[in-house]
């Protein structure tokens, strides 16, 4: 997206809302003001509102529209989806939890809360390529397990899992299973199947909605206990005044995500396409994963003998917003774990970009991209 002549490329950790969408949300604040738990007309015009949201998100995912559930964020719908797993197989004995060593840290930290409360977990590995492989799937299972938890593409580097065999393997043996798709809905014609999920949890700011809703699906079987302690909104399933317009709004993005996807993905190989062929003239440069089962729109690239923050400043500098990484992590001085788990060195590590193309950025933006990283590439190797 191009705005006050700046060329933004970080959609991966947030995309920012068209003027229908806010137009959408602005008129719900208006229209669906009330607290949806009234039972007075303003109170009803907000529930209508919300319902009408649910039910469109359903049928964008493909589910009964009962199975979907709203919270603030992706991060408290994977922490919610993943304790109710864990404290359900708790009561007959199974407290061992599965996830691979790429997920994002709402996924990471919730089991390393849930170690504290006596479970165990294990962390696969993936291949060079950031993929996990499913013998190691089996390889880790006990008759103790009562969770996986795989995401369906990585935010960091792009790499799609095989979601639909794992699914299908964890209904073979009788395990829950968590798909966490925040970074899967911009970049996949992805619908929601019954026998593959038990629950799938992503954030509506990834694909052009407002910030602040998260959705969890839960399969109708799925156990789900809530987390927030209050009244009985969300079927009881989740305290708090729901925030209508937002909920509104993140349904009308999916929609319209959904209609435009085989384009965006086109569009975005493309653009992917011309920044590699650009940027991999440059020397001593690698990427982060595979052409084959990586997400288009994220392109993760390593400059080898650069500091990628410097970089980002850098660019930044001329108008070009990329990232290190995860935003969830930037701010952190430790090298990515992501590209540590795919057995990166760690200078590949130190000079690792990622650049998350968006429906609004164009081939004549990635030639400016190609050209300011050339020049800042130059002048941080000191050959101006």
């Amino acid at each position: 997206m191009k705005k006050n002549n700046r060329i933004y490329l970080d959609h991966a950790a947030t995309s920012p809302m068209e003027a229908e969408t806010i137009q959408v949300v602005m008129r719900t604040m208006e229209t669906g003001f009330g607290n949806p738990s009234a039972m007075y007309m303003e109170g009803q015009q907000a529930m209508g509102e919300m319902q009408r949201a649910r039910e469109s998100i359903g049928k964008s995912l493909g589910v009964d529209y009962k199975t979907i559930f709203f919270t603030a964020n992706g991060s408290e719908a994977a922490n919610q989806a993943i304790i109710s797993a864990a404290y359900s197989g708790k009561k007959t004995g199974r407290t061992h939890l599965i996830s691979s060593q790429i997920e994002h840290p709402c996924v990471l930290k919730t089991l390393e809360y849930l170690k504290e409360e006596g479970f165990t977990y294990t962390l696969l590995p993936v291949d060079s390529k950031g993929h996990v492989q499913l013998a190691d799937l089996e390889e880790a299972f006990t008759p103790n397990t009562c969770l996986v938890s795989i995401m369906h593409t990585n935010n960091e580097i792009g790499s799609i899992q095989p979601i639909s065999k794992i699914g299908q393997w964890c209904k073979e043996k009788k395990v829950l299973f968590h798909c966490d798709g925040t970074q899967a809905m911009n970049s996949s014609r992805l619908t929601i199947l019954d026998d593959e999920m038990d629950y799938f949890t992503f954030s509506a700011h990834k694909i052009g909605g407002p910030r602040g809703v998260g959705i969890l699906y839960k399969k109708k079987t799925a156990p789900l206990q809530s987390l927030i302690f209050g009244g009985m909104q969300e079927r009881g399933r989740r305290a708090g005044t729901e925030n209508v317009a937002e909920i509104v709004g993140a349904a009308f993005a999916l929609e319209r995500n959904m209609q435009e996807i085989d384009n965006q993905i086109q569009h975005k190989r493309e653009l992917d396409n011309r920044l590699m062929e650009g940027l991999l003239r440059i020397s001593d440069v690698c990427v982060n994963a595979d052409d084959v089962n990586r997400a288009p729109g994220i392109l993760n690239i390593s400059f080898l003998g650069i500091n990628a923050k410097l970089l980002v400043l850098l660019l930044d500098a001329q108008g070009i917003a990329v990232s290190t990484g995860s935003a969830c992590a930037s701010g952190s001085l430790e090298l990515s774990y992501v590209l540590e788990a795919l057995g990166c060195t760690k200078e590949n590590a130190q000079g690792a970009i990622r650049i998350s193309c968006g429906k609004e950025n164009t081939l004549e933006e990635m030639e400016t991209v190609i050209l300011r990283v050339e020049e800042a590439i130059k002048q941080l190797r000191g050959n101006k």
